[in-house]
């Protein structure tokens, strides 16, 4: 139920308008809605959010300046218009300058009724680039100044040190007040001295529906900003409630104690793991979804013996059923993975592509190159029995659809041996060092405008000559994959960066160093019998903007 009258204003704050739509009525109700999740409340400080941290509160607070959805389209909250990145020849006509100019809204204010300026935005920037992130600093944004507009006040011009992709995606912080800026520093030095959720009644920190009414370690109770463009405030109070695990959501649930989960942040195996825990929770509550842009993929050792064979890499790419692996094993929920990109971001660049489960053409190849079964079944090709092994973590095998795989590979009579790894050595050592014999389960998670450099780079593949933990390394011829990276790394253009990824994809496709097999859902439960006293509404909020453009699933 959207909460802005125009539909110009739906357009541009789309995600923005589920998260406000939740709670609303024409009438107050006493007992605010409930939502769980499983956030730390130390990690939701607006500083720490470079990997996302606390941010199903803080996007009712503080939305993002702007975010990057799935297929690669920015949306700029604060901004009259979406941001483009402009480029400039200096003097010397040798030298190009790039730069991002920003026209803020209007109207824009503050919990406290302060105008919202481009003041700041410089305030917000700087103070991040100033942030420990633990590790040590970081500097998050390409920016080497900020000029403000002297005639028009709402508008602003970030200068660039240089193109990167994602200077678009690092922009997705929420904004900092600069009339706060004494508060802000003093949380900055160390957000965990006592306890600094008190410190949050302010309504000068907030921009967003909500206002933080009270906040513990354990509970946040949030009410209608009355500032700001909303032409429609939520009339119902929203409770978040923040549980240390799963079993303490498990026993929530259970207990009738919360109305809807956080959208985005339970993954497929929490689901699973709920489901377990809370025996009657299919009854109490409806599961709901949407495609994220997780990919679950096979990864290949292009030196293994067998796998070496291109022909035979493409029989067992056609011999996968990822449209039954979506409907039997996540029970129609997510979406297959017939390339490396996802599906809307294929839409956006008009690329289309087909379900590479053909069984046809997996008995043309196997004609082709003379590959038939011995008495036991197994497949021979060149004299040499397909028996392969996938090496997994533990708690990837979880997920359950690993196992219908080596079923349709089965059938072709290539035979998989599972190698089981405790996931805390899969992810620190077999994985990176590529440390696995044939085949090694694989998750990315990448946003829309991301290079994959770190994935895909020859120079961070162990090879022949870099990997010096273990025989085995990819063997992925790179130099072409290599070239589209590093040109990935100087475009800034959205439209531009996607046609990249699809050469990127296409040319993963074609030497198939790994098997894309299906995009998880995320997903969120919502009470089927709300309360009488509580809206009834099934889509309250929405926690992950990115998705916001993807259809919804019930269940």
């Amino acid at each position: 139920m959207p909460i802005f009258a125009s539909a110009k204003r739906r357009a541009v704050l789309g995600w923005l308008a589920s998260f406000l739509s939740l709670g609303m009525a024409s009438q107050s109700y006493g007992k605010p809605f409930v939502i769980g999740s499983l956030q730390d409340p130390y990690r939701i400080y607006p500083l720490l959010q470079k990997a996302g941290d606390g941010k199903v509160v803080r996007h009712l607070i503080n939305p993002p300046v702007l975010t990057v959805r799935n297929d690669g389209r920015i949306i700029c909250i604060i901004c009259k218009d979406t941001p483009e990145l402009l480029s400039r020849k200096d003097d010397d006509g040798n030298t190009t300058t790039y730069m991002v100019d920003l026209e803020l809204k209007k109207k824009l204010k503050w919990g406290d009724g302060t105008d919202i300026t481009p003041q700041d935005v410089k305030f917000t920037l700087e103070t991040m680039a100033r942030a420990d992130y633990g590790k040590g600093k970081d500097p998050l944004l390409p920016i080497r100044r900020i000029e403000m507009d002297p005639d028009q006040k709402n508008k602003m011009r970030l200068i660039l040190t240089h193109r990167r992709p994602d200077a678009f995606q690092l922009f997705a912080i929420s904004l900092l007040p600069a009339h706060k800026a004494e508060l802000i520093q003093k949380l900055q030095k160390d957000p965990h001295d006592a306890n600094w959720w008190n410190k949050l009644q302010d309504p000068g920190l907030y921009y967003g529906a909500y206002i933080v009414k009270s906040a513990t370690a354990e509970r946040w109770t949030l009410v209608s900003n009355p500032e700001g463009e909303w032409e429609e405030a939520p009339t119902q109070d929203l409770e978040l409630r923040l549980y240390n695990g799963i079993p303490a959501l498990a026993k929530a649930l259970q207990n009738g104690e919360v109305d809807q989960t956080a959208e985005g942040e339970l993954s497929w195996l929490n689901w699973l793991e709920l489901k377990e825990q809370v025996p009657s929770l299919d009854q109490k509550f409806s599961l709901q979804s949407r495609p994220g842009h997780t990919l679950e993929l096979i990864i290949l050792n292009l030196r293994s013996p067998l796998l070496v064979n291109p022909q035979l890499r493409q029989i067992l790419q056609h011999t996968i059923q990822r449209q039954a692996l979506v409907q039997k094993q996540l029970q129609g929920h997510g979406l297959p993975a017939f390339t490396a990109l996802h599906p809307t971001q294929l839409e956006r660049i008009n690329e289309k592509v087909v379900d590479p489960y053909q069984p046809q053409r997996v008995g043309q190849l196997l004609e082709q190159i003379g590959g038939r079964k011995n008495s036991e079944g197994t497949l021979i090709i060149d004299g040499q029995k397909i028996n392969l092994v996938l090496t997994c973590s533990d708690i990837r095998l979880k997920s359950g659809f690993y196992q219908p795989v080596l079923e349709d590979l089965k059938k072709i009579g290539a035979n998989v041996q599972l190698e089981i790894i405790p996931e805390e050595e899969f992810m620190r050592q077999t994985l990176p060092q590529r440390r696995f014999r044939d085949m090694a389960c694989m998750r990315w998670n990448l946003p829309p405008l991301t290079t994959p450099i770190n994935l895909m780079h020859s120079l961070a593949i162990p090879s022949a000559d870099n990997n010096y933990f273990g025989q085995n390394f990819s063997g992925w011829d790179m130099n072409v994959v290599d070239r589209i990276l590093e040109t990935m790394q100087r475009e800034a253009e959205p439209i531009q960066l996607q046609r990249l990824l699809a050469r990127l994809d296409k040319q993963f496709m074609s030497e198939l160093p790994g098997f894309p097999l299906v995009f998880l859902p995320d997903v969120w439960l919502n009470r089927k019998e709300p309360a009488k006293d509580i809206l009834e509404t099934q889509e309250r909020i929405s926690a992950y903007p990115n998705a916001a453009d993807l259809p919804v699933r019930k269940m």
